[in-house]
């Protein structure tokens, strides 16, 4: 089985990859995992594994100016083969205490930075305090800034 859901003729979540049903000792009920179709390419399949580990070590390379270790990229690969999102990687990775001190272990820093790397330009007044704020509201933990930080890059796409 493989699931879209869509509204207004626009795919909003999709399976990464078909789940069996029918087979012996499937069971009456499936749970299937969706993800943002908006992490997947535009002719709204699924990438492979290959590729997203590709992105994953791209990652790597621009946020934190290194070849990704040989176990990291085997959890990050185990991770979306249980059918977890690319998206956690850029999350985690943007989260990492080595991405901050690659930032000199400063909030404006920080903040300037994962604008520049994830939106290609460095963010107005405005937009620097606003996500100050929102990492004072989080008391500094970073990933809960990242994860809305990227929700709402994805949102307005």
């Amino acid at each position: 089985m493989h699931a879209k859901i869509s509204a207004a003729d626009r795919v909003l979540f999709i399976t990464r990859q078909p789940v069996p049903v029918l087979s012996g000792g499937s069971g009456s009920n499936v749970e299937l995992l969706v993800e943002s179709a908006t992490a997947f390419p535009t002719n709204g399949q699924p990438p492979s594994t290959g590729s997203q580990i590709a992105q994953v070590t791209e990652w790597f390379r621009k946020y934190l100016h290194r070849e990704p270790r040989a176990s990291e990229l085997y959890v990050w690969q185990a991770h979306l083969d249980r059918g977890g999102s690319i998206n956690d990687a850029q999350q985690q990775l943007l989260s990492t205490p080595e991405f901050f001190y690659q930032s000199n272990a400063d909030d404006t820093q920080y903040i300037t930075r994962m604008h520049e790397l994830v939106l290609g330009r460095r963010p107005n007044q405005d937009q620097l305090n606003h996500w100050l704020g929102r990492l004072a509201y989080y008391n500094d933990l970073r990933s809960e800034v990242v994860r809305e930080f990227l929700n709402q890059q994805t949102a307005r796409r």
